[in-house]
């Protein structure tokens, strides 16, 4: 059968725009590199941050379910638990949570993943009855102190939004007309803001867990 041109370049744009824009959501620095966007990495303030234990940062193996659990702990009392999620790495996924779900003693590894709740649709996996969502733009290994989690209510602590319409693929055949080829463009225009992710030292919607060399420090209650 005939291979659609359109579709083919239409699946493209869209990988590669959801692409940058989940690498503006997560790491957004406010440069132009992410759009001018700020996104997690720089948003949620480090005094709220719950580091995991020490040692982590180069070994992952080191990482308990009670580290992760105070990470849950650290999130604002104010947050819709039924809009609790995960955000982290495939790789953070199998070699720290998975395996953290198969050393449980005293239940199976089912209970552990899906908690209270029913498998969904709309994610990559499930621990503790919370969906988890992988990202390529989190962490993959254990290569320094940074957040290898963020954990929270990220729908009513962020914002992302996108332009009705605005998505746009169009070709000219002018472009690049001197070297005999016809250019393809696609374009969105698109929001983000992360707007109850803490303020100085109190948390809010959304928690970071960073990996650490270091002892991991008191933290206040979360609101």
């Amino acid at each position: 059968s005939a291979v659609s041109v359109v579709d083919t370049l239409s699946n493209e744009f869209l990988r590669a725009l959801s692409n940058k824009e989940d690498a503006a959501y997560i790491s957004g620095d406010g440069t132009s590199t992410y759009g001018s966007f700020t996104g997690l990495a720089s948003a949620v303030p480090s005094g709220t941050y719950q580091a995991l234990t020490s040692g982590s940062a180069t070994n992952w193996d080191s990482i308990t379910l009670s580290d992760i659990d105070k990470c849950f702990a650290q999130v604002s009392s104010r947050a819709d638990t039924a809009n609790f999620a995960i955000l982290c790495s495939q790789q953070f996924y199998f070699r720290v949570l998975h395996r953290l779900m198969r050393a449980a003693g005293g239940a199976t590894i089912g209970e552990i993943r899906d908690g209270i709740r029913k498998s969904g649709a709309n994610f990559d996996a499930m621990f503790d009855g919370y969906p988890v969502v992988f990202s390529p733009h989190m962490p993959t290994s254990a290569s320094g102190a940074a957040t290898v989690l963020y954990v929270g209510d990220f729908k009513n602590g962020t914002k992302f939004g996108q332009v009705r319409n605005a998505l746009e693929v169009g070709g000219s055949e002018h472009f690049a007309y001197n070297t005999d080829s016809f250019t393809v463009r696609g374009k969105n225009r698109v929001a983000i803001l992360c707007h109850d992710v803490g303020v100085s030292s109190t948390p809010g919607l959304v928690a970071a867990a960073p990996a650490t060399d270091k002892p991991t420090p008191h933290r206040p209650l979360p609101n």
